[in-house]
């Protein structure tokens, strides 16, 4: 399973969005860290942060994800939220289409 999740830097502004696996929200909620590699090779370190949030009912902990290094976060593979989906899908469906039509151009060797 894999959930979209938004990470923050330390001054709660959120930097993009992973689609962490199950295990790894496990790891980060029991050890409150853990490393994730980028597709070059760098190492992002993302915590876990307890903070309160105001709910309908009063208020309640909630577990945000945190960086230290926003540009090792950027450089991870990003996810998206729900509602990007369809227009993530969309876009990439176009990009294709192009490219198989422009590909219909170029010379063969």
């Amino acid at each position: 399973m894999v959930i979209p999740t938004v990470v923050y830097t330390t001054d709660f502004e959120p930097v993009t969005v992973l689609s962490l696996r199950q295990d790894i929200i496990d790891t980060l909620t029991k050890q409150r860290k853990c490393i994730l590699k980028t597709p070059e090779g760098m190492e992002c370190r993302l915590m876990a942060a307890s903070v309160v949030v105001p709910t309908h009912d009063g208020f309640s902990p909630r577990d945000i994800i945190v960086t230290l290094d926003e540009v090792e976060a950027l450089a991870l593979q990003p996810g998206w939220l729900s509602g990007q989906r369809s227009a993530v899908n969309l876009a990439i469906s176009t990009i294709r289409k192009l490219k198989t039509e422009l590909l219909k151009y170029l010379p063969k060797d």
